[in-house]
C-alpha cells in the first residue's frame, strides 16, 4: 500500500510541475504543442490515451484515484484553452474538464475544484454542461458563481434561459443576508439582478 501511495504523491507532484510550467508559459508558444504536451501528460497520468477518456469519461471517473483527479481536471481545462486558441471548439474536452472537477467534490480538493471551475467559466459554451454548473454552485452557496453562469446561459439563449435565471433569483432571494454575502452575492446586487432580468422578458 505504501509503495501505492508513494506512486500517487510523486505522480501527482510531477503533474502540478507541469501544470505550473504549462500555465506560466501560456500563449508564449504554439498551442498544438500545448496539447501535444498535454496528452502525454493525461496519457502518463491515466495510462490511456486521451481519446479513451473521452470516448469513456464513466468509466474512467468511476476507477480515478480522487486525487489524481484534480491535476487531471486542470490538464484538461490548460487542454480546452489550447484548443480554443486553435479555433478547435470541443463539446467533449468541456464536459470532461468539468466532470473532473466535479469528481474533486468528493475529496479534500473540494474547495480548489470549485474555484477551478469558477475560473474556467468563460471557457465553457456547453448549455447543459453550464445547467449543471448553475445546480452545483447553488447547492455549494457560490451564489456570485451562479450568477454568473446565469448570465452565460442567458447570453447562450435568451429566450431559453431567461426564466432559469428569474427561478434562481427567486429562489436566493429567499435566503438570509448573511448567506448570501457569504456567497458573493449581496441582497441588492440580487434585487438588481432579478430587476434586469424581468426588463428582458
Amino acid at each position: 500500500m505504501t509503495f501505492k501511495n508513494d506512486y500517487l504523491l510523486g505522480l501527482i507532484e510531477k503533474l502540478a510541475a507541469a501544470i505550473a510550467q504549462i500555465a506560466a508559459g501560456k500563449g508564449t508558444r504554439p498551442a498544438n504543442e500545448e496539447v501535444v504536451e498535454i496528452d502525454a501528460l493525461l496519457k502518463g497520468a491515466l495510462n490511456i490515451d486521451p481519446m479513451f477518456l473521452f470516448a469513456n469519461l464513466s468509466e474512467v471517473l468511476k476507477n480515478i484515484d480522487r486525487d489524481l483527479a484534480f491535476p487531471v481536471a486542470q490538464l484538461l481545462f490548460l487542454r480546452m484553452q489550447a484548443l480554443d486558441r486553435l479555433n478547435r471548439y470541443s463539446e467533449s474536452s468541456q464536459i470532461t474538464a468539468v466532470d473532473f472537477s466535479i469528481k474533486c467534490l468528493e475529496g479534500k480538493t473540494k474547495t480548489k475544484a470549485l474555484d477551478l471551475l469558477a475560473r474556467h467559466l468563460v471557457c465553457i459554451k456547453d448549455s447543459p454542461t453550464l445547467e449543471k454548473l448553475l445546480q452545483l454552485f447553488e447547492e455549494n452557496q457560490r451564489f456570485a458563481n451562479a450568477e454568473d453562469v446565469v448570465f452565460q446561459l442567458i447570453s447562450n439563449s435568451q429566450e431559453t434561459y431567461l426564466e432559469v435565471g428569474l427561478a434562481f433569483y427567486e429562489r436566493i432571494q429567499q435566503l438570509d443576508d448573511d448567506l448570501l454575502d457569504a456567497g458573493g452575492l449581496p441582497r441588492i446586487e440580487v434585487k438588481e439582478s432579478f430587476d434586469e432580468l424581468m426588463g428582458l422578458r
